[in-house]
């Protein structure tokens, strides 16, 4: 469902509140900071290889990273992200 600028859609918070707890942005902010850390990888590096198993994502504060899943080749550049699928899916499979 779209919603217009001036509509809410309160309907599927009773779902929300019982699928469990939530996090306001101040803390998300703090418990994302608390647990980033900052690396660097040399031109040529692998961070990782697609398939294998991780726990954490990256973000990229600066520079480019080629991507490629399924045969298909991306490029990430500052302020991009990559390797979410570590912490999305049960196996931690990227």
């Amino acid at each position: 469902e779209i919603l217009g600028p001036n509509e809410e859609n309160t309907g599927n918070m009773e779902q929300i509140q019982e699928e469990g707890p939530s996090i306001n942005m101040t803390d998300f902010k703090n418990l994302l900071s608390e647990n980033v850390e900052n690396k660097y990888f040399p031109a040529g590096h692998v961070i990782y290889k697609e398939g294998a198993t991780g726990n954490s994502m990256y973000f990229l504060e600066s520079g480019s990273v080629e991507v490629i899943t399924e045969g298909t080749r991306a490029v990430r550049s500052a302020g991009d992200f990559f390797g979410e699928g570590a912490l999305l899916n049960e196996n931690k499979a990227r």
